[in-house]
């Protein structure tokens, strides 16, 4: 016989069998830890032999269990699962497919791999735009354009404003 601490279906401790407080619950499994068993109402349940749990996401971290609990979602999963699990944009909670958790993950590199792109030529872009004005301005400062001239080579408005806001988006980042 086991005693134990329970909150919801989670052992948060194991106790003393000659303890007053606790639950007994039974024999725990050998060589399975704490974290990988819950207590269903009637007796202690390894999750690595349950073919759907339920789900509780909090703060950004999944928690798993044996019963409904507040907050939680019944999920089509297996232990083995726990890492492909992901919060959908509807809120629902899933476990992902291999194949399919590899396609997320390459989308999300090529989406990250696309954003330090275009970052790095919105500076590049940024530089070039600082250097032709300053190099018009000198040229126009030596008297080797005129103010038309170094008015005329100047970069488009149109450009310049795309500059300008890929500056004041830079500065929110």
């Amino acid at each position: 016989m086991t005693k134990v601490i329970l909150h919801e279906d989670l052992i948060v401790r194991r106790l003393p069998l000659r303890s007053e407080a606790g639950l007994e619950v039974g024999e725990l499994p050998a060589g399975v830890g704490l974290e990988r068993l819950r207590y269903d109402g009637e007796r202690i349940v390894d999750l690595a032999e349950l073919a759907s749990m339920h789900v509780r996401c909090e703060g950004g971290a999944f928690t798993l269990h044996a019963v409904a609990v507040p907050g939680s979602q019944p999920v089509a999963m297996t232990y083995a699962d726990r890492g492909r699990l992901a919060m959908e944009p509807d809120g629902r909670i899933r476990a992902f497919s291999p194949e399919e958790w590899a396609q997320r993950e390459e989308a999300r590199q090529a989406k990250a791999e696309l954003a330090a792109s275009d970052k790095r030529m919105a500076r590049v872009s940024e530089d070039l735009a600082a250097v032709l004005e300053g190099l018009l301005d000198d040229l126009k400062a030596a008297g080797v354009l005129t103010a038309e001239q170094a008015e005329s080579r100047r970069l488009p408005q149109a450009v310049k404003s795309k500059v300008a806001a890929r500056q004041a988006l830079r500065a929110k980042l």
